[in-house]
């Protein structure tokens, strides 16, 4: 998807043929580099539009000139880009981002429970959720169809192309 403009027809027409073969889908939300971006406003158009049920397993570094990279919800670390070489430092969570990393974590935790009855038995009884409990959930959850992983970057300057490629060997067979 382009993060500058509501879901474009050719993103419709891969959906549905994704639909009508029964195949398997992951969500990247790109040119977060570009005016206008923005991230969740296209995550919801996914639902609007295709009815989908998207969950978004990172949260973006800035947006436009300003987006440095993502910070995974998933694993807690975050990838950030100093410039367009596609080089990335990994770390943990920028403080600045620290409670909204929290909040988004637990909608997206929430998200997966839903549709994993063995996660929303932990979820519901506050349990820890370990990232290998988290990342098969997502696996299982993707696989049958139940919801879409959702990641961002800008494929032209390959800023968080790694992360999306990781979820694919992670959460697509």
């Amino acid at each position: 998807f382009e993060a500058v403009a509501v879901v474009r027809q050719a993103s419709e027409t891969q959906w549905r043929q994704a639909d009508k073969s029964n195949g398997l889908r992951t969500g990247f939300v790109n040119k977060m580099d570009k005016v206008g971006a923005d991230y969740y406003h296209l995550v919801e158009a996914i639902v609007y539009r295709r009815g989908g049920k998207p969950v978004s397993i990172e949260r973006p570094i800035g947006a436009e000139d300003n987006y440095r990279g993502v910070i995974d919800l998933v694993e807690g670390k975050s990838y950030t880009y100093p410039d367009d070489s596609g080089d990335f430092e990994e770390g943990g969570v920028p403080d600045e981002y620290q409670e909204e990393f929290d909040s988004r974590r637990q909608e997206m935790i929430e998200q997966v429970a839903e549709a994993d009855d063995g996660l929303l038995e932990k979820f519901l009884m506050e349990e820890e959720i370990s990232v290998d409990e988290l990342k098969g959930a997502i696996r299982r959850a993707t696989i049958s169809y139940k919801m879409v992983p959702v990641l961002s970057g800008t494929a032209l300057k390959n800023k968080c192309v790694q992360p999306l490629l990781e979820a694919v060997g992670a959460y697509l067979p």
